[in-house]
């Protein structure tokens, strides 16, 4: 159900634009860099930078950086676990996600490989299980208790997710105490449960009539670019290609 409609935005929200907008209690540590007090107190200082390049780049605020990860391909996405500093899985655009434990960067604590697209988000649901998004129209869950530090670890795939379309654009994934939302090329949003392979609700956005300024049924080729789970909470932002942001409540 939406609560609260927001128009007249800078067009393609993506995932960088909600997540700083993510909570309100995030301390500022210098410019552009910033610490989620619900992450691990030792964490405190640690930046990520990664880019298209194929390399993901470790640093403190401090100058220089501390290590760098090659990868054979575009990181789409990289993220910390919540409960170690020393953890952090990051997808590609080779259909694969790797997570690595900062202590031995010479290779992959795991490869995790089943997606059939470039792997566009990796978010951990809790600490040991791990949750990924593709360009192939689906979203998988990972047991990263059933992992193998050779080879590729498609066993640990526990369950996969399909019900959103998502074929060439981000459009974004959060998660919540078990829920799951992403947006999808068709203009909505969807929430899934990480026991259940089928979405449990969804919300379709409309255009905004330029003349009117009211919402319309058509989606005009608009997807849904960025979610974001407000924490501890029902409720969930989401914008879209056009520039509307609206916050959703999960009744």
């Amino acid at each position: 159900t939406p609560t609260n409609n927001c128009r007249d935005h800078k067009p393609d929200l993506f995932d960088e634009l909600i997540n700083f907008l993510k909570t309100p209690t995030q301390i500022c540590l210098s410019q552009n860099l910033w610490h989620d007090p619900s992450y691990p107190k030792n964490t405190v200082g640690h930046f990520v930078l990664f880019h298209s390049a194929h390399s993901i780049k470790f640093t403190f605020v401090q100058k220089n950086s501390v290590c760098t990860i090659r990868n054979n391909a575009n990181v789409c996405c990289i993220q910390f676990s919540p409960d170690s500093s020393h953890f952090l899985a990051y997808s590609s655009a080779d259909y694969k996600t790797y997570c690595y434990d900062l202590r031995n960067i010479s290779a992959p604590w795991c490869i995790l490989a089943g997606h059939e697209k470039a792997v566009s988000y990796a978010k951990f649901l809790d600490a040991e299980t791990l949750i990924s998004a593709s360009t192939d129209n689906s979203l998988k869950i990972w047991d990263l208790n059933k992992t193998n530090s050779s080879g590729y670890s498609a066993d640990a795939c526990v369950l996969t997710l399909k019900g959103h379309t998502n074929e060439k654009n981000f459009v974004g994934l959060s998660v919540s105490d078990g829920y799951i939302t992403c947006g999808s090329e068709t203009n909505e949003v969807f929430s899934y449960y990480k026991s259940l392979p089928m979405p449990i609700t969804s919300h379709k956005f409309g255009s905004i009539d330029p003349i009117s300024g009211k919402e319309t049924d058509d989606d005009n080729g608009q997807f849904v670019s960025s979610v974001c789970w407000r924490q501890k909470s029902n409720m969930v932002l989401a914008a879209n290609s056009s520039g509307c942001i609206k916050l959703l409540e999960m009744v």
